[in-house]
């Protein structure tokens, strides 16, 4: 039987609320009744209206309402003037328009209303114009025009399927075999032909047969034996002329199977008339859904197969659908006839078939049986849910050439670097070669940022969420509140806070952002699949909407093409729109994770995350919520540690109990507040030998130089592991060169490799520089130090040179005095108003014995970049930024203030390294550990030395980082400053907090002899009661 193309019963009416009225039977997606609700209008003044529509190009701009009830206003009233509704399609004068008053946006338009009259007794149409909140509106694009065959008399209802005409006095529905022909014959016979003029010839044919014409056929609707009988009523397909003109679908094809390979041959010199299964909106659906059989034309296949462009006489327009939309619709007996063209297609048009590069880099081949080329072997097992790290890696390495760009502008610090070369996972173990980035780098710096949820989820074979896709890019430096959002929260309209996921928002979004989607696929194939699916990450790479869809409303056709990576066959991979919406949910419940393209890498420490239901189950998650384990108070864990460590419960598996309880706490964290035990993976050493020790260990080596050894030390501040990754990129990057198990320093560089990783090139290149030249500095200074020593020693010392043996004693805690006292005033001069000093800092010079100098500038320590940004941590801000803090106590240029960069031209931000005076703060407290007379001058200018009793001063050493004024007073101390009169002043910028004096050993000295400690004259100082303050 033909397919025949029911109308619904009904009067007439206004059709501008839902559209077309359209064939029996039913849509893949069901329409919703229109919303009851009136959108608000308010009281607004709106610009002066133009007469004439917007152009681009003189093109007209076109939208479409994608809401019911959206009314259209005009200023100063409050009262529409008129109500779209979704599908209604209209014009555009002006828009992107702000009013004053409104957050929103407004577009004014112009819509032609039609309606039937019943006085009249036909449709009556009449123009709206006015203003419309543009949320509302979407862009509106249509690749093909109207009207392809030309039909005489249509029918006057402007909603009626373009198909529907008046013949024989009688509104016929069931044309579209008749229009299949009249295109064929338009394009090859009579450009001029219409579907009146091809049903005249049909209806005046004098042979009669079995499928000759018959009002029954014209009112119910054709087969494919009435089709060929109307071709061969032409002379080009009687087949007198060239053979055999017409074929049946499957005889046409190759083997008799529909695929592209099968039919692309044929199609270069024939049409395809096919019968297929649409909806009520004249849409192609799969042939086991509920829909009504209809004719379309195949005119050819593009996209390497992937598209298929066709005449449909629903909308009597050309219409592009996937090649699976296609083959899925049509019916399984391949109803159809091949007619020969009068001018072949140009052959290989569209091109033979090109296989698609693998987007994500493999680290070893796939197992050939294995049939995903997402499953890989890791963790000793097959590992076959991995979708979304997948997912992450695609969206990582599309980033590598705009991160590389913008870090060779923009080099980050030397342990950003250390981080990013170990993310990337960019350099082999023996540091002959570059390596791409792969997925493998993926996981494994997973596996070292997020433990818990890498062995719950890869170890495991588990899927993840968004919380877990989130946890992997906060590792490679999305740490911006910007850098990702919530599928709903990025299509959200700021002023309504209404989420609209309509084609051109999303379109619009993913200019700037990937979309990582939770879609349904097909276990077997891994293509996208509605219905009972398994559910499967991709990422969205551009969407281009034809058409009027949104969410479960659609219009006709197939609503355009959406571009996206697949992890299942690991390229990119084209789909309808609707193919793509209905595998994410036919019911329109969305999810997934908008990703920015374009990001500013922040770098943080991770919190630990652990394995939660939502992961466990695999679920698509919201970026919305928050994507960690809700953090414990800090009162609430030390109560839990103390009543376990009450039960008797060894401090270690208090720990080990606690790092698995989801308390939101690293190990790390956890650990530093469970008495006697030692912090795990971040053993820290001041020894050099042991830190030497434990980074030859690592690298398997018998030693280091000396120079690499105090580099690793200072920059590393004493932490062993954080050595030992410095250890292991100096080598691969061949600055530590290893011969016989003996390392060595050398300035070679890698050569850039390209087609590699470029963040490997421009971080690589960049830390190699940066440490080549900190370690020769370090190198020049022990040779120096070296020679030093060797001449000091020849030399024979005199009785008053004689080393001063100095008596240890308990800590004790005493205070700076201030300047303005009696005391200080007579020995230190320390009395701004005589202007003793120079500055309104205020400082107290040290004494230094190797060279019997004081001084609190010529005599310094330099502090490494790290140190540096240790220091800004230390600031809280107040009234006063921390910035504006860190500028108060770090001079650009040279000793004026505390500390200084030595170059006026670069502050602190940008300084490599800054130097620190040797000096005491007034009015703060210090530590000391050791009592000593000292024969020398108490200022410059005394005619003779007296003895001078002093106090060792406890300086402040690189594992004194992380304590606080808080907790530490006497080692993190309050930066002072003087006025006038002598007012002493410990909020010079707020409170800046400073260490009391950086301890020569630790810090690079400058200035002079280097010294082993500094001091501090005995009567400088007050005594405080140390019960009043907590020394560890």
């Amino acid at each position: 039987m033909g397919p025949k193309n029911e109308k619904k019963d009904g009067g007439k009416k206004s059709r501008d609320g839902m559209g077309k009225k359209r064939q029996g039977g039913t849509s893949t997606l069901i329409t919703p009744k229109p919303v009851v609700k009136t959108i608000d209008f308010p009281i607004l003044q709106f610009p002066r209206s133009v007469s004439k529509s917007s152009q681009s190009a003189g093109i007209v701009i076109k939208k479409w309402c994608i809401e019911n009830r959206v009314p259209v206003g005009r200023s100063n009233n409050a009262v529409p003037v008129f109500f779209l509704n979704v599908g209604n399609v209209v014009e555009i004068r002006q828009q992107n328009i702000r009013v004053p008053g409104d957050d929103n946006r407004w577009t004014e338009i112009v819509y032609i209303h039609n309606e039937f009259s019943k006085e009249k007794k036909k449709w009556v149409a009449s123009t709206i114009t006015g203003w419309v909140n543009e949320l509302y509106l979407d862009p509106y694009y249509e690749k093909y025009s109207n009207d392809e065959v030309k039909i005489l008399h249509p029918t006057e209802d402007p909603t009626d399927a373009r198909q529907y005409m008046i013949w024989d006095g009688d509104v016929r529905y069931n044309m579209c075999g008749e229009l299949c022909v009249a295109h064929i014959i338009k394009k090859d016979i009579d450009p001029k032909s219409t579907l009146e003029s091809v049903l005249q010839k049909w209806k005046d044919s004098p042979n009669k047969g079995s499928f000759s014409y018959t009002p029954r056929t014209i009112k119910f609707g054709t087969n494919a034996p009435h089709l060929k009988d109307i071709l061969e009523l032409y002379p080009a397909y009687n087949g007198l002329i060239d053979g055999e003109p017409i074929l049946a679908f499957r005889d046409g094809l190759k083997a008799g199977v529909l695929s592209w390979e099968g039919m692309k041959d044929r199609l270069n010199t024939h049409y395809l008339v096919a019968l297929v299964v649409i909806d009520k909106t004249g849409t192609l659906i799969p042939r086991d859904k509920d829909g009504v059989q209809h004719w379309v034309l195949v005119e050819k296949v593009t996209r390497n197969g992937n598209r298929v462009e066709l005449y449909n006489p629903f909308p009597n327009r050309l219409q592009e659908y996937s090649f699976n939309e296609f083959a899925s619709s049509c019916r399984v007996s391949l109803s159809g006839l091949w007619v020969k063209r009068k001018r072949p297609l140009r052959s290989g048009a569209d091109g033979a078939a090109q296989e698609r590069p693998f987007e994500v880099t493999l680290d070893v081949p796939k197992p050939p049986h294995y049939q995903a080329q997402q499953y890989i072997d890791r963790e000793g097992g097959k590992k076959t849910q991995l979708c979304g790290e997948f997912s992450v890696a695609y969206v990582l390495g599309k980033s590598l050439d705009s991160t590389s760009s913008r870090w060779r502008k923009n080099q980050p610090e030397l342990m950003d670097m250390l981080t990013i070369l170990k993310a990337y996972g960019s350099l082999s173990g023996d540091g002959t070669q570059r390596k791409p980035f792969t997925i493998g780098a993926v996981l494994d710096c997973w596996r070292e940022t997020q433990p818990q949820l890498y062995k719950h989820h890869v170890v495991e074979n588990r899927p993840t969420g968004t919380r877990e896709l989130i946890s992997i890019l906060r590792a490679y430096g999305y740490n911006n509140p910007e850098d990702f959002v919530g599928f709903q929260a990025g299509l959200m309209d700021t002023a309504t806070r209404k989420v609209l996921p309509s084609p051109g928002r999303m379109a619009k979004m993913l200019k700037t952002h990937y979309l990582i989607a939770g879609v349904g696929i097909d276990g077997t194939t891994g293509r996208l699949k509605s219905g009972r699916a398994v559910r499967h990450w991709v990422v969205v790479e551009r969407m281009l909407p034809i058409g009027r869809h949104y969410q479960t409303r659609h219009f006709g056709g197939n609503g355009g093409w959406v571009e996206l990576y697949n992890p299942f066959t690991n390229i990119l991979e084209e789909y309808s729109y609707l193919e793509f919406t209905n595998s994410m949910s036919e019911s329109g419940a969305w999810d997934g994770l908008w990703v920015k393209r374009q990001i500013q890498p922040l770098f943080k420490p991770q919190q630990a995350l652990f394995p939660t239901a939502e992961g466990r189950k695999g679920r698509v998650g919201n970026a919305g919520k928050k994507d960690a384990v809700p953090k414990w108070n800090e009162e609430k864990l030390r109560a839990l540690i103390e009543k376990k460590l009450r039960n008797g419960k060894a401090p270690e598996r208090v720990l080990n109990e606690l790092s698995r309880a989801g308390t939101g706490w690293s190990m790390e964290e956890i650990a530093s507040r469970i008495p006697n035990i030692k912090k795990p993976d971040s053993a820290q050493t001041d020894d050099l030998e042991a830190l030497t020790e434990h980074v030859c260990k690592n690298l398997g080596i018998d030693s280091i130089p000396p120079e690499v050894g105090e580099w690793l030390r200072t920059q590393s501040g004493g932490n062993l592991s954080l050595a030992a990754d410095l250890a292991s990129i100096l080598r691969n990057t061949g600055v530590l060169s290893v011969e016989n198990k003996k390392g060595g320093f050398t300035e070679t560089v890698m050569p850039l490799l390209q087609d590699a990783n470029p963040v490997t090139d421009v971080i690589a290149s960049a830390f190699v520089a940066r440490a080549r030249d900190a370690i020769r500095v370090i190198q020049a200074g022990l040779a120096e130090e070296q020679k030093k020593a060797i001449e000091e020693s020849t030399k024979k010392k005199s009785d008053d040179e004689a080393e001063t043996v100095i008596p240890k004693t308990k800590l004790q805690i005493f205070r700076v005095r201030k300047y303005g006292d009696p005391i200080m005033i007579e020995q230190a001069g320390a009395d701004f108003n005589t202007k003793a000093v120079s500055s309104n800092f205020g400082v107290i010079p040290l004494y230094c014995p190797e060279d019997e100098t004081w001084s609190a500038i010529a005599k310094h320590v330099k502090l490494n970049r790290s140190d540096v940004d240790e220091l800004r941590k230390l600031q809280v801000p107040d009234q006063f930024t921390v910035n504006q803090k860190m500028n108060w106590l770090i001079y650009s240029g040279e000793g004026t203030r505390p500390m200084w960069t030595g170059d006026e031209n670069v502050d602190w931000k940008r300084a490599k390294e800054v130097r620190a005076g040797a000096m005491a703060y007034a009015g703060q407290l210090v530590t000391v550990d050791g009592d000593v007379e000292f024969f020398t001058r108490l200022r410059g200018d005394d005619p003779a030395k007296i003895r001078v009793p002093m106090k060792r001063i406890v300086c402040f050493r690189r594992s004194d980082w992380g304590k606080t004024h808080a907790t530490h007073p006497y080692l993190v101390v309050k930066a002072t400053a003087v006025r006038g009169d002598n007012v002493y002043n410990d909020k010079p910028r707020g409170v800046i907090y400073s260490p009391v004096m950086f301890d020569p050993r630790d810090f690079p000295f400058a200035g002079g002899k280097r010294v082993q400690a500094f001091y501090i004259p005995t009567a400088w100082l007050e005594p405080v009661d140390p019960s009043e303050i907590h020394i560890p």
